[in-house]
């Protein structure tokens, strides 16, 4: 079972991404499947030796742009069925939708796939995936804090000066750069895994057990 990207996928796409000439964005939230990623729903269907995509995925930054897209999908039932393939932006049978902006300023689109073709040599991750596949997102956590941490600080140190009303009129305007601050760092609150998810995997290392992300059924 392959759990990296081949020589020919780092060939074909890494070498541009590093050296900067390239975007690629994740494609994994969907509208019913956010925290909870592993409810996703976007199917990958056997063709010939490649598959089909169906399905639809939302507040994927950069997508609008983005050479390609390493999408979530699903090749069979539950979290083993899940796995991820590589997708061109301009393939046929991605759609995307109108842009909308994150309070951080960045923008997103939703992006739909329609029977989109996936040859056999873009596909990452088939099932049993995930798990390694989700693992790089402590990567994502831990730069997430950092830069979170260095925000805060710089806004610290700079309201500090102001503080009984902190900054004043000022903290309420786009002149200085703790209101950009506010705004960038409300993002990693979800980005990465919401706080409450955080605080879940927090618990299961202490207590060495799992807890469940969804309330009880019923």
């Amino acid at each position: 079972m392959n759990f990296e990207p081949t020589e020919d996928q780092k060939e074909r796409y890494l070498k541009r991404l590093l050296s900067g000439e390239g975007v690629i964005c994740v494609g994994m939230t969907e509208s019913e499947a956010g925290s909870a990623v592993t409810d996703l729903q976007t199917t990958a269907t056997p063709d010939g030796a490649g598959y089909r995509i169906n399905g639809t995925k939302v507040f994927t930054t950069h997508a609008q742009y983005a050479d390609v897209m390493l999408v979530y999908v699903r090749f069979g039932p539950g979290v083993g069925g899940i796995g991820s393939v590589l997708v061109e932006r301009n393939a046929p049978g991605v759609k995307q939708g109108r842009p909308s902006r994150f309070l951080n300023g960045e923008e997103w689109v939703q992006t739909y796939f329609d029977n989109t073709c996936v040859p056999p040599e873009n596909v990452v991750l088939k099932e049993g995936g995930f798990k390694k596949q989700i693992a790089g997102f402590n990567v994502e956590r831990i730069g997430n804090t950092a830069r979170s941490l260095a925000f805060g600080r710089h806004a610290y140190e700079t309201a500090r000066q102001w503080a009984m009303q902190v900054m004043g009129g000022m903290g309420y305007t786009e002149e200085t750069l703790v209101e950009y601050c506010s705004r960038k760092t409300r993002g990693w609150m979800i980005a990465g895994g919401s706080i409450e998810i955080l605080k879940n995997r927090i618990a299961e290392g202490v207590f060495g057990r799992q807890f469940s992300q969804r309330p009880p059924k019923a």
